[in-house]
């Protein structure tokens, strides 16, 4: 991305506050069992809202979210006879704003009501609005007949994965078939989404499950009085952003720069920093790394294609955050980058003025020894601004986010999202007020968790996919990340290349440095056993002085690049890709519910890249820039 491209999408965006509620239940109830429930139903609604006013109250939420705008408070029903339109009548009648996924297209879902049914059903679904004030309804590829109850079940499974609550009004009996409430209940508690159970039996004691085991084993995680207080809790966990935790300060130098400028510094939060990221400047010395690797390698790399130009407003909204996140990105790894390398170059000039204190005159010592001083200063320095900055910490982290926004483009067409699973394995989100010494390894550390927390914020904010997905919809999907995988495919082809190249001719550069001085300490000897001038010792004094130091520039720089590593890691993604492709172009996208194939096929792929990058951020966050 170019400067004046990074320029247009910088800064980051602070997210709105926003919460979606789900719900789920049964579909008969008599008009007692409706007006017990009622009460029950608009208790849990208005709990939310008030929880949810009172956080965006707070300093601490106020400001890592956008100013201006009102909380949205939004309700996820099928409106289904029974639960989903008691739900949805009610949350209408407390300003959310109500959004509907239907099972398959309006036709074909009416047919499952009866006339006075369809017009109650017809008249909330035009009460359904988008962000924009558009037609907030989305229908699945579903069909009646033999798809019929995979058809619900697949609803069931989009409402449990994009909300934040599922109200499940549901008498706790277990049902055989797919696609009942039973279903979704699992869907939602495996997915950690909170499940704020109603028996119709007894609505006045209501359940919070916070887990699949409280939905196999039977007692539920909080109950009656208790369960208010958990839901708070919960929403409180997820809304208020994490602390900022604690920044490493590994080896002699990078410590006493955190004791002296921590307090500045160090206190402040990650995620704040990410929210205030300015657009980025001329490159300057930025770009030391990359001419590097040009002049290594023997010329700058081939342009990348760009994927595919985002077209629906979700895309839309995805491609914005993935824009921001990898411009700042880029700009911290060019920093980061060229840092080492520059780093490394310094150390050698050190280490060639230090050898030739011992070659050169005694005249020359002093301007010898303070080219290096000037160096060894230079590296300190050099090493205190990367630690202050954090230039490792924020390219690291900001790509992280990157890439997940960029895996959230390619499946929120589809309601999809990666595995919480996953995304959990990446940023290790810990709990609030977590010691960093209680015993538990994380793949990164405590700072990073603001990744977790932005990125479900980004997600509860973002529009959902609208319209029939079906047709042209499920093939501009398709599409959409074919492109994106052939966009990586390029990408990892041009890395693995440039990798093996860069430590090829490193490697090769460096034996010869080294060949070369030792054939100087030969002719050395030589030249003192011959009694040679002085001059001509001195200047093979020199070559050979510079030589090793050389030598061990080069490899230095090839082994903490890991350009093999890399090599590898890019030769793996090129044959995922690869097979992701040809799976894609195999996948028809007609027919009922071809929206799941396709959906498991991104997930697949999603995964596959989330480990990726997973594998790649355990390699560079143990490459902190040290003087040593």
């Amino acid at each position: 991305m170019s400067v004046a491209a990074a320029a247009a999408v910088l800064p980051p965006a602070k997210p709105r506050l926003a919460w979606r509620v789900g719900v789920t239940g049964h579909r008969d109830f008599d008009a007692a069992t409706i007006d017990a429930l009622c009460p029950a139903v608009a208790e849990v609604l208005a709990l939310v809202r008030r929880t949810l006013h009172e956080l965006a109250s707070t300093q601490e939420v106020a400001e890592v979210h956008a100013s201006g705008a009102d909380a949205d408070l939004r309700l996820l029903s099928p409106l289904a006879e029974g639960a989903d339109r008691l739900v949805a009548a009610e949350a209408l009648r407390q300003g959310y704003r109500l959004e509907v996924a239907l099972p398959f297209p309006q036709a074909q879902y009416e047919q499952d009501f009866g006339p006075d049914s369809v017009a109650a059903f017809r008249a909330l679904l035009a009460e359904a609005r988008d962000e924009a004030g558009g037609p907030g309804v989305v229908a699945l590829d579903g069909a009646q007949g033999p798809a019929r109850h995979r058809s619900y079940a697949a609803v069931g499974r989009f409402v449990a994965r994009n909300c934040d609550l599922l109200i499940a009004i549901w008498d706790g009996q277990r049902v055989a078939r797919r696609g009942g409430t039973e279903s979704v209940v699992r869907a939602a508690a495996a997915a950690g989404v909170p499940v704020w159970w109603i028996d119709p039996d007894r609505p006045r004691a209501p359940c919070l499950l916070q887990q699949d085991g409280a939905v196999r084993d039977g007692p539920a995680a909080h109950d009656g009085a208790a369960a208010a207080e958990a839901l708070r809790h919960a929403m409180r966990l997820s809304i208020v952003p994490p602390g900022a935790g604690r920044p490493a300060a590994d080896g002699l130098l990078r410590g006493i720069v955190q004791r002296v400028f921590g307090p500045t510094r160090g206190a402040m939060s990650p995620l704040r920093d990410y929210l205030r990221e300015a657009p980025p400047r001329a490159p300057r010395l930025r770009q030391v790394h990359a001419r590097f690797i040009d002049l290594v390698v023997g010329g700058p790399s081939l342009p990348i294609p760009p994927a595919p130009a985002p077209g629906r407003p979700v895309e839309q909204w995805w491609e914005r955050h993935h824009a921001a996140a990898a411009a700042a990105s880029k700009t911290f790894g060019d920093r980061y980058r060229s840092s080492y390398v520059i780093v490394f170059l310094m150390a050698g000039i050190a280490l060639i003025a230090a050898i030739l204190a011992f070659v050169v005159p005694a005249a020359l010592h002093v301007p010898v020894a303070l080219v290096e001083l000037a160096m060894l200063v230079s590296i300190a320095t050099i090493v205190c601004v990367n630690h202050l900055g954090r230039w490792q910490e924020r390219w690291i982290t900001y790509r992280l986010l990157a890439e997940l926004c960029r895996k959230q483009r390619v499946l929120a067409p589809l309601g999809l999202a990666p595995p919480v699973g996953d995304v959990a394995r990446i940023v290790t989100a810990r709990g609030h007020g977590a010691d960093p010494r209680d015993g538990n390894e994380a793949t990164l550390p405590p700072r990073d968790a603001w990744v977790a927390w932005y990125f479900a914020a980004l997600r509860r904010a973002a529009p959902l996919p609208a319209g029939a997905l079906v047709g042209a919809a499920l093939a501009r999907a398709r599409d959409h990340g074919r492109g994106v995988f052939e966009e990586q495919l390029a990408y990892h082809r041009r890395r693995r290349r440039r990798s093996e190249a860069a430590s090829h001719h490193l490697a090769q550069w460096g034996e010869a440095f080294f060949l070369f001085a030792l054939a100087g300490v030969v002719a050395r000897i030589a030249l003192e056993l011959m009694h040679a001038p002085a001059l001509a010792v001195i200047l093979v004094g020199v070559a050979c002085a510079a030589s090793p130091a050389v030598s061990a520039t080069l490899l230095g720089i090839r082994a903490y690049a890991e350009f093999e590593l890399i090599a590898r890691q890019s030769e793996r993604m090129q044959r995922v890709m690869s097979d992701a492709i040809a799976e894609l172009d195999s996948l028809p996208i007609d027919g009922a519910l071809a929206s799941e194939a396709l959906g498991s096929a991104l997930i697949g792929v999603s995964t596959s890249m989330l480990l990726d990058i997973d594998g790649w951020a355990q390699l560079f966050h143990v490459k902190a820039l040290e003087a040593g």
